[in-house]
């Protein structure tokens, strides 16, 4: 038995246990526990229950929203392998347009973080601005405070003189 295929019949009971105990749990996201299963028959070369278990992925995925296509990729190469080129091509259309999907949806995230940031950087300077005029206008009205304190007393010292 070549080395691969031992490895991959060694996991097999490791995957198998994840599952279950996802079943037994009542875990909602059966995503990560049921796609090795369909990753198991691929490499296993038994394409059809690959398939089967695949879009059992893409439904539980598409109900959390999350991105399906590593799972298209999947099942497209399953409908290759087993000649049904019409499903081939149609999952990979659905991978491409999950990619252009996922591209735009972190394009966007990423505009709104970078938006976010410079808000943030927009508000710290203002902080600065204000905290900086606030500074400067206490400082200033120390300086006045300081030249009429000496311009009190030097007309005290002037009058003092005079009498």
């Amino acid at each position: 038995m070549p080395n691969s295929i031992k490895k991959l019949e060694e996991a097999f009971p490791i995957i198998e246990k994840g599952n279950e105990q996802a079943l037994r749990e009542n875990y909602k996201y059966l995503g990560t526990f049921t796609e090795p299963f369909g990753d198991y028959y691929l490499q296993k070369n038994e394409y059809q229950k690959a398939i089967d278990l695949y879009l059992k992925v893409v439904e539980n995925k598409k109900h959390f929203g999350e991105s399906l296509a590593y799972v298209d990729s999947n099942i497209a190469y399953c409908y290759k392998m087993l000649g049904d080129h019409e499903n081939e091509v149609y999952y990979l259309q659905r991978e491409s347009d999950s990619h252009k999907n996922n591209f735009l949806a972190y394009r966007s995230y990423i505009q709104k973080e970078l938006n976010r940031t410079l808000e943030k950087d927009n508000e710290e300077k203002l902080k600065l601005r204000r905290k900086n005029f606030i500074i400067i206008l206490v400082s200033s009205l120390l300086f006045v405070g300081v030249l009429i304190f000496f311009w009190v007393n030097f007309q005290r010292i002037r009058q003092n003189r005079r009498a």
